[in-house]
């Protein structure tokens, strides 16, 4: 039995028992009026004014209007007749004296009786006025189970014993009140019908009877204000009654018989009292009065009718429609005959909704597309009025019919309006008075019959297409972009290792900028390791800098070896020589010298022996007449040769101690002031301290060693003072050297006084230069004479034997002379053969050839070549690190090749190669794509996609349709629009004739139209005879009776909009229902819950597959809503108000002496809050912060009087205009329902000094308090006599109270950088306000933050986001676009992001776009 369906009898029957049931709860609940209440307005009785006027005005659409006229001024009063009077002159006593006169007597009959009866009816209609006035408000206090109707005829007879007298025809009326005016005006809100229920107990055939003197919904085709169609519309109904044909005047006496008694009936207003024994039969006397009378009644339903039609509809087989879910016990797996699948494709498919929606709404359609019904649960302000136009247009562009029903119009009434222009024809909503009602259906059936008449149907379905198919383009290129912005946002995900740590790319870009100026010049992308090392980076930038491009291309080139090739002066020189050389040859040898013996000797003989001839020569020459002839003298003595010998040897031991401690102290800078040095010993000891000291780790302190400090500080090592034990024992080192020196000069003293040694050029000053110097003179010259003369002159002797030799420098200087000439023999063969190999050897380049064999240029030649061979090693390191370079970097490369890049160090380059390897890979991150680029893509393709969506959806609604507009529908809808012509605007003289047309017309009608817009009773009245939509949406379905349970027959599938956690049906004294439920609903699903309390929406969440919680809050601000929020919805509401609240959002007043108490008139009241209320009112409309803002006032208690009390108090303290102006509606929570104000005053009413506090704690009180926390746009205030301490824990009082009295106060931060999450966004606030820009910086719109927000002149907002974040997810990415799409459609944002990234970089690329931006939009400095 689980897997069997259910069959569609079964779901017949149970929706036939339902049908049933409904009828016998509403025959439980007729308890038909049969009188007037006393509080009615008789008209025939209203003032006689000019301001007060009944029947049809100028304006064909009020039967009443009743002005506020200014009052007379005082009645002129003679002065001789002033005197005389003894009291004041009013409107209201005739004006007496004792003795009267005739100037008296016509004064009073010519001035002031006059005079008093226009002030008396100024003031009667000013009270009228006022009366109506507050049932304006009282009947929109009870809008739901009242309602205003204009009665014509009162019929007045007995039936059963029971008085009659009501009204024979009614009309539903509305107050309007005009404040520029000041006129009020009641006008017909639907139409005429005769009032059957109070003549229940007459006999049937008589009803019937009466009943067909109406036409569809017992209206009636007859004009009322004409007098002769009105009378004798009374006859016939007094005839078909059976009674007499009586019908008199409205002050007509009367007389109407009884069983057996009788008593005259006088005027309509007046009281009065009709006789029947209890049981008796019905009068036989009957008459009606013609007067007409205006009072307020329990609101009337013309359900009967719908529901016997619905049975017999279900009971012939007809479809159930979207109420098969709800007797259904699996509304999921149900199949009925009627169901279409396949037609319901294309509603989940494409979504075609115009205006901007969110992923709840796009569900709506889509679930729509699967099932039978659709449950979504709209909290206070969550947008289901946009939700429903959304679905309107997606329902009419895919073809279906819809019909959309409320519990109240108002609603409907915004909804309608707020349908996109373009389809509101295709959306016939009939609401509000008759003649408005009737002009927009005109209109609107106007344009529908002609539009869609004489549409191109051909022309319009290529217009779908093309529509279709750039839409689908647009989708695309959206997608596209999207998915490069979340490319973009994956790269930051990334992560490049620098120093072996692993760096996102905002770190990297922050590491790029900090190092650009010094390591951005490599212009190549690489990604690879260096391929030059430290040493080769910074050869190759040297070699560049030295090595011209030019030099570098000849010296690759082969080149001739030129070491050792003469310069032009040396060949011409040597080819001169060569000459003179044969000439001095030929003399000498004439002269005696051995030629052969010089060949012999050969040339490196004889240049040897030259030299040491020379040298001779020099040495004698030097000698002559010098110290060392003398010591040689000296020493011929053996005692003296042994003080010599000791000399020797002590000079050598001196200068190998000076050249030790010249090796420790070499490369450094030792100076000491010559004080100081004047006592080396002394300097030498305290050094020695010193170096203790620094040997032991202690310093100098200028105080505790003041010398040594001082010393210290004056010796200095290298330009330092002396620190360290190094420095000190370079010191002494010094000191022991200076001391050497000394000794050294000290031996020589002697010496040089005995042999006259003449002071050296430097004078005396160093010994350790001159010392040496002299012992070296000596030593030579004591060698010559004994070691190297006597080998020389044999040598001498060989070549030039005929030659005398003696230790004479002048004769050697001659054999010096010879012996040169003689070895010019080898240079002259040398260069012969030298001169022939040149030539050989420049062959090859003949302008060295050339220049060789004349020396022209030789010289210059040479040195190029020469200079070019010393470049080559040079030109080939270079040319290997440049090749390897410019594989890896060319640019580069070729930037130092052409000597373009300066001269930096190996290192330099290595960072630099590290710096441009992360610029390339930070480059490969980022990407070329511009994320604003992407960002204007994405906007350009959703404004496409919306331009082009909106487009489609007129295109596809009206071409729907005229698709299912054939000839029977186009017939019956030109009727209708005729019949709705010729009605007018609703009260002339045949205008309920063609009413009752229209209405005929119209259920033929019907079908053409795609969308209704109704009150759920006006759709059971309209549709009693049955209708055929493929949608019927149910807003404010919470408050929807179970009576709105059939119009869910009238759709194949419905969506129920309605929130349990607000106020639920409020239906009238029904009586228990559990017999009923027993007899009629037996095998219907959850029978027992049909009962007056559900409403219409939770009988579809108990048969819905999931509800849709819409979530997105658009009325209040944050503080406002985040009570119910927390409290009613888990949390899962998010406020998106936009603007930041101008006034305190919550505000607590406790009336400390407030006491509920009776007043007469109105019932309990606490005076203490209203006039605490009353007063803060009054101060509100006074107060320039809340100029245009609307009031609502809401009394918690609704059986309580103070609502109406407040009225009357706020009535008199603010007035009519103020009241009206700023829409100052009273009431309980129930009242505000569906509504909202800029501005909410809540009386709790309670008080602590109540003898008993009745506990809020049932989920109805919860609910109320959930609708009056929730009606404030603005701000909330609450007049409280208890603290929340006197209330239990679960009272709704007590949790609303303490939320308000607890909430936080928001500081602003006098510092906006204080409210910067991070330094990227403190940066960006920097530049910002460095332009003259004041941001607000982390900017809420509800329960999201914007980083930086900037107004712009049009109303929009700059809204700068700081994607500073790591990627974390696509999830995440989808989330991030959701919200902005979020905020760009709820608060006007243009947003633009600065990538984290390419900020770190560059931020003033990654600025670029907001500029531009702040451009675009007109924003200009502060």
């Amino acid at each position: 039995m689980a897997d069997q369906r259910e069959s569609p009898t079964t779901i017949r029957d149970r929706a036939v028992a339902v049908a049933d049931y409904l009828l016998a709860v509403r025959a439980q609940m007729e308890r038909p009026s049969r009188t007037v209440p006393s509080d009615a307005h008789w008209l025939h009785s209203l003032p006689q004014h000019d301001d007060c006027r009944i029947g049809p005005g100028a304006d064909d659409s009020s039967w009443l209007r009743v002005g506020r006229p200014e009052l007379p001024g005082p009645a002129p009063v003679p002065a001789a007749l002033r005197r005389r009077l003894r009291e004041e002159v009013t409107a209201g006593a005739e004006p007496r004296l004792e003795e009267p006169g005739d100037d008296f007597e016509t004064w009073r009959d010519e001035v002031w009786r006059p005079w008093s009866l226009a002030t008396a009816a100024a003031e009667q209609t000013r009270e009228l006025h006022r009366r109506l006035f507050d049932r304006m408000h009282q009947l929109d206090m009870a809008a739901a189970t009242t309602e205003l109707v204009w009665g014509h005829g009162v019929l007045e007879t007995v039936i059963d014993g029971t008085r009659v007298r009501y009204p024979l025809v009614a009309t539903p009326v509305l107050i309007e009140y005009d404040a520029d005016r000041a006129l009020i005006t009641v006008s017909p809100a639907g139409p005429s019908r005769l009032q059957t229920e109070a003549l229940a107990g007459l006999d049937d055939r008589h009803l019937a009877q009466l009943s067909a003197l109406t036409g569809p919904g017992g209206a009636i085709e007859v004009d009322l204000w004409n007098d002769t169609d009105r009378r004798e519309l009374f006859e016939r109904a007094l005839t078909r009654l059976g009674f007499d044909r009586t019908v008199v005047g409205a002050d007509e006496s009367r007389t109407v018989v009884g069983a057996d008694k009788s008593r005259t009936v006088v005027g309509a207003d007046e009281s009065r009292t009709m006789v029947g024994s209890a049981g008796e039969k019905p009068s036989a006397e009957a008459f009606v009065r013609d007067v007409a009378v205006l009072f307020a009644r329990p609101r009337q339903r013309q359900l009967r009718g719908f529901l016997e039609n619905m049975r017999d509809r279900l009971t012939s087989g007809g479809g159930v429609g979207a109420l098969a879910a709800v007797v259904a016990h699996e509304p999921s797996r149900l199949l009925m005959p009627d169901d279409t699948p396949e037609s319901w494709e294309r509603v989940g498919e494409r979504l075609l909704m115009p205006l901007p929606t969110n992923e709840a709404q796009e569900s709506i359609a889509r679930r729509l597309a699967h099932h039978r019904n659709v449950a979504v649960q709209g909290p206070p302000g969550t947008g289901k009025t946009h939700t429903i136009r959304n679905l309107i247009c997606h329902l009419m562009a895919n073809g279906k019919r819809v019909l959309v029903v409320a519990q109240k119009e108002e609603p409907l009434r915004v909804l309608r309006d707020g349908l996109p222009e373009e389809v509101r024809a295709l959306c016939l909503a009939v609401l509000g008075r008759t003649t408005d009602q009737l002009v927009q259906l005109q209109l609107a059936a106007r344009e529908l019959s002609d539009r869609a008449a004489t549409l191109d149907r051909a022309a319009e379905e290529r217009r779908v297409n093309r529509l279709t198919a750039n839409l689908e383009e647009a989708e695309r290129e959206l997608a596209a972009a999207m998915a490069g912005l979340r490319l973009i946002a994956e790269s930051e995900a990334q992560t490049y290792q620098i120093g072996g740590v692993a760096l996102l790319p905002a770190e990297v870009g922050g590491w790029l900028r900090e190092r650009a100026a010094a390591h951005g010049g490599i212009p190549d992308p690489i990604s690879g390791p260096p391929p030059l090392t430290i040493e080769e980076f910074a050869t190759l930038l040297k070699l560049a800098a030295r090595l011209s491009p030019e030099d570098r291309a000849a010296a690759m080139r082969p080149l001739p070896e030129i070491s050792d090739l003469p310069d032009a002066a040396a060949a011409a020189s040597e080819r001169e020589r060569m000459a003179r050389t044969e000439a001095s040859l030929s003399r000498l040898a004439d002269e005696g010298v051995d030629m052969a013996a010089v060949r012999a000797e050969g040339r490196s003989g004889m240049t040897d022996l030259l030299t040491e001839v020379r040298e001779a020569v020099a040495w004698l020459r030097r000698r002559e007449g010098t110290w060392t002839d003398r010591l040689g003298r000296l020493l011929d003595d053996a005692h003296w040769r042994t003080l010599w010998n000791d000399q020797v040897v002590a000079t050598e031991n001196l200068f190998a101690e000076l050249a030790a401690l010249t090796r420790e102290v070499s490369g450094h800078r030792i100076t000491m002031p010559e004080a100081i040095l004047a006592e080396p010993k002394l300097l030498f000891t305290r050094l020695t301290e010193i170096r203790q000291r620094f040997e032991a780790g202690r310093g100098l302190n200028r105080i505790l060693q003041p010398g040594l400090y001082r010393l210290a500080d004056e010796v200095r090592v290298d330009g330092e003072p002396l620190r360290t034990v190094a420095d000190v024992d370079l010191a002494q080192r010094a000191v022991r050297r200076g001391q050497a020196r000394q000794r050294l000069g000290e031996a020589w003293f002697e010496w040089v006084q005995r042999l006259s040694i003449p002071e050296p050029d430097g004078g005396w000053g160093d010994p350790e230069i001159w010392a040496g110097t002299l012992l070296s003179d000596a030593k030579q010259s004591l060698d010559f004479d004994l070691n190297r003369w006597p080998p020389l002159a044999r040598r001498i002797g060989v070549l030039m034997p005929q030659r005398e030799l003696s230790v004479d420098a002048a004769r050697l200087a001659g054999v010096a002379e010879v012996l040169e000439t003689l070895a010019e023999v080898f240079g002259m063969e040398r260069t012969v053969a030298g001169d022939r190999a040149v030539a050989e050897r420049v062959a090859p380049w003949p302008h060295l050839a050339e220049a060789w064999k004349t020396l022209d240029g030789w010289d210059d030649a040479i040195a190029e070549v020469r200079r070019l061979v010393l470049l080559q090693p040079d030109v080939m390191r270079f040319d290997a690190a440049y090749r390897r370079l410019a594989v890896a970097a060319p640019e580069w490369a070729a930037q130092i090749g052409g000597g373009e890049h300066p001269v930096v160090s190996g290192q330099a380059c290595l960072e630099a190669w590290e710096w441009r390897r992360a610029q390339t890979w930070f480059d490969g991150v980022v990407g070329e794509v511009d994320p604003a680029v992407l960002a204007r893509r994405v906007e350009r393709a959703r404004d496409r996609i919306r331009r082009l969506t909106s487009e489609l959806v007129v295109a596809s609604a009206w071409l729907e349709v005229s698709r299912a507009l054939d000839d029977r529908r186009r017939a019956a809808l030109a009727d209708w629009t005729t019949a709705l012509r010729k009605i007018g605007k609703g009260t002339g003289r045949s205008a309920a004739t063609w009413q009752a047309h229209a209405q005929r017309a119209m259920e033929s009608a019907v079908s053409a139209v795609p969308v209704w817009v109704m009150s759920v009773d006006r759709a059971i009245e309209q549709f009693a005879g049955g209708a055929r939509f493929d949608v019927v949406i149910v807003d404010e379905a919470s408050q929807a009776d179970l009576f709105a349970l059939p119009v869910l027959s009238l759709a194949e599938r419905a969506v129920v909009v309605g929130d349990d956690q607000q106020i639920g049906p409020q239906l009238g004294f029904v009586g228990s229902v559990e017999g009923l439920i027993k007899r009629h609903l037996t095998g219907v699903p959850s029978a027992e819950h049909f009962d007056p309390e559900s409403s219409l929406y939770d009988h579809a969440v108990r048969r819905s597959p999931e509800r849709i919680l819409l979530t997105e809050h658009f009325r209040s601000v944050p503080q406002i809503i985040e009570f119910s929020s927390r409290h009613y919805y888990d949390g899962k509401i998010r406020p998106l108000r936009a603007d930041r609240p101008a006034l305190p959002p919550i505000q607590t007043v406790h009336c400390a002496e407030g006491v509920r108490q009776p007043i007469a008139g109105y019932g309990d009241v606490n005076l203490e809050e209203a006039a605490a209320l009353v007063e803060r009112v009054t101060k509100i409309v006074a107060d320039p912060r809340y100029d245009g803002r609307t009031l609502g006032v809401i009394s918690l208690l609704s059986s309580s009087g103070q609502a109406n009390y407040l009225l009357e108090q706020l009535h008199e303290a603010i007035g009519e205009d103020e009241i009206q102006a700023r829409r100052l509606r009273v009431g309980d929570a129930y009242t505000f329902q569906g509504d909202e104000r800029d501005v909410v005053l809540v009386s709790m009413v309670v008080s602590e000094k109540d003898p008993r506090i009745a506990a809020f704690t049932k989920r109805d009180y919860h609910r109320r308090i959930n609708v009056a926390a929730s009606r404030a746009r603005d701000q909330l205030w609450i007049f409280h006599s208890v603290r929340p301490g006197a209330l239990l824990a679960d009272d709704a009082r007590g949790r609303l109270l303490a939320y308000a009295i607890d909430l936080p106060s928001e500081a602003a931060a006098a510092d906006p950088s204080a409210h910067c999450e991070t330094d990227f966004e403190r940066e960006v606030l920097k530049l910002l306000v460095g332009r003259g820009f004041r941001p607000i910086p982390q900017f809420r719109i509800g329960a999201y933050r914007i980083d930086f927000v900037l107004n712009a002149p049009d109303g929009r907002r700059l809204a700068i986001e700081c994607d500073g974040d790591a990627y974390q997810g696509p999830d995440q990415w989808e989330s991030d676009m959701r919200r902005q799409a979020v905020l760009e459609r709820v608060g006007n944002c243009v947003f633009v992001r600065i990538r984290g990234s390419v900020f770190a970089r560059e931020p003033e690329v990654a600025m670029r776009p907001v500029w531009q931006r702040i451009s675009e939009l007109e924003i200009t400095p502060v």
